[in-house]
């Protein structure tokens, strides 16, 4: 899944209209080994909120949700999101992801979109280039998983070695075109963030490799770069990517840090900050 279809599927839960059924808000992680225990005592709980009236769609509901994530869940799914209703407008709503959402169960009238919210967050999109010697691919990673793979190429020198060149005139034409791969590259990135929707940038590799596609990066995409991460051309795509998540994640929570600093920094001075929804509000139709 990609922001925008994680923005799409937020707008539709929130325009949700109540009804006499009450919705189940229900989140998994499945590397949780807490998992059952967490959404069974929340089931427990939440059986005894509701009206006895509302008790047999709740049940029908936790029911179809207990089959849905035990049988029909994608092998790559780390974690899932279902919403989910009973009763005369039934809702059945499943989004399922390669990153981690907490376990957790709601059940109200309206739906609980915080945790998706908060998951658009901490999993925003980046580019990760993935170069070293023997090739280079330029990937966009979305909450958590390869959402496009942007550029791919794998050269093949080494055949023409001994049949048409010599090893000088092959290591030569090799630094020539390594100068060259390295400017195409960063090219193409800065075509890409041009174009807007990208934000951060990742690169990941041979570290010789890395070094100098670093140096060689302008002003506008080394204010982007988040972090360098070593990975071999033996390494599997998606543990470069896993790797590059991590360190993504931690860069996004000290960026969130350094927000809310700045934020209470303002409002002690009476800066450019509002707090609360009044003040908020205000600052917003003023277009501040």
């Amino acid at each position: 899944m990609e922001i925008r279809q994680l923005q799409n599927q937020i707008r539709t839960l929130i325009e949700l209209d109540e009804t006499e059924s009450p919705i189940v808000s229900y989140f998994l992680d499945r590397e949780d080994p807490d998992a059952s225990r967490i959404l069974r005592e929340r089931a427990i709980a939440a059986r005894k909120a509701v009206d006895r009236s509302q008790r047999e769609d709740l049940e029908r509901t936790l029911d179809r949700i207990e089959n849905h994530v035990t049988g029909e869940l994608g092998p790559s799914t780390r974690s899932v999101a279902v919403f989910a209703r009973s009763g005369s407008s039934p809702l059945f709503l499943t989004l399922e992801f390669e990153a981690t959402l907490p376990t957790q169960m709601f059940v109200d009238s309206l739906p609980t979109v915080f945790p998706l919210v908060q998951l658009k967050d901490n999993y925003h999109r980046y580019v990760l280039m993935i170069c070293n010697e023997e090739s280079a691919r330029i990937l966009e990673v979305s909450l958590g998983s390869v959402t496009r793979e942007v550029w791919a190429r794998r050269p093949e020198l080494r055949e023409r070695v001994g049949r048409e060149w010599t090893r000088l005139h092959y290591q030569n034409h090799r630094r020539d075109r390594s100068e060259r791969f390295v400017k195409e590259k960063i090219a193409l990135l800065e075509r890409m963030f041009s174009r807007g929707g990208h934000t951060h940038l990742m690169l990941a590799g041979n570290a010789r490799i890395l070094a100098r596609v670093r140096k060689s990066l302008p002003k506008a995409l080394a204010d982007r770069l988040v972090d360098t991460v070593p990975a071999s051309s033996r390494d599997r795509s998606t543990d470069i990517v896993l790797a590059t998540l991590s360190s993504f994640i931690e860069h996004e929570e000290r960026e969130s840090q350094a927000t809310v600093g700045l934020l209470c920094r303002e409002l002690r001075r009476g800066g450019l900050a509002a707090c609360g929804y009044r003040d908020t509000r205000a600052a917003l139709e003023r277009g501040q």
